[in-house]
């Protein structure tokens, strides 16, 4: 994908979509170690938009409506420099990460991995971002909380955080890795089009989730199932692709 090139990206809604999808619409970009970048997507189902991010990567891309439905995340891309013409595009407005974001350092399928986050403003909402699948976000107060990866071996990730000012981070791109473990992947399996899924997480010291108490065992977020399909009209493979 070359930098300044025109991306085209249309919304198609599932004839299978509950809700309804309800525009306008905004695209999240994730990169490692920068604050997840907000595009505005407007309200028709094509949207094009001067690739204006920095040479590099890899960046993900999620699509979320109005009511914070999401039609799920693009694999995983680079920017590359444009090299054949004198071509010019304002800068994307990516910056450097303005919270605190520790991530362990094992991200196994079914497998735990502690998160702590400070700076800003409180509370937070974390999100695991995943290639060709719907984001998961919890909100918690302050602390950190233990996260159950509860997708397959082998997809690439990333953990963001944001808070109430906007500010926020990306952890160090991962891919997910192999386990006998298969006990967190079953409730995913029977999900259907438009119901809440759950991903399990433990609150740590002074946590609380978006769906649990603080102080309670056991807390669970909700994270809305694919219903949108994201297809972006470039030189990418990602949720249906064209050049």
């Amino acid at each position: 994908m070359t930098r300044c090139a025109v991306l085209n990206i249309t919304f198609t809604p599932s004839p299978s979509a509950v809700p309804t999808p309800q525009p306008p619409y905004q695209l999240i970009i994730s990169l490692t170690n920068h604050t997840p970048l907000v595009v505005d997507a407007g309200s028709s189902d094509n949207f094009q938009w001067p690739l204006t991010l920095d040479v590099g990567g890899p960046y993900l891309m999620t699509m979320y409506d109005s009511a914070g439905a999401t039609g799920g995340t693009s694999q995983a891309f680079n920017v590359l420099a444009d090299t054949t013409s004198n071509s010019t595009c304002d800068e994307a407005g990516l910056k450097s990460s303005t919270l605190n974001l520790g991530v362990g350092a094992t991200h196994t399928q079914c497998g735990t991995v502690p998160i702590t986050v400070s700076g800003g403003s409180p509370p937070y909402v974390v999100s695991l971002v995943a290639e060709d699948s719907p984001p998961k976000r919890a909100s918690f107060a302050a602390g950190n909380i233990d996260w159950i990866i509860d997708l397959k071996a082998g997809i690439n990730a990333y953990f963001t955080v944001t808070d109430t000012l906007g500010n926020g981070a990306v952890s160090q791109f991962f891919k997910i890795g192999a386990s006998s473990d298969m006990s967190c992947l079953t409730v995913a399996q029977t999900l259907t089009p438009g119901s809440p899924a759950l991903s399990t997480i433990y609150p740590g010291t002074g946590a609380a989730s978006s769906t649990g108490t603080s102080g309670s065992t056991v807390a669970t977020a909700n994270y809305t199932t694919d219903f949108i399909y994201i297809e972006m009209i470039y030189n990418m493979t990602s949720l249906r692709m064209e050049q």
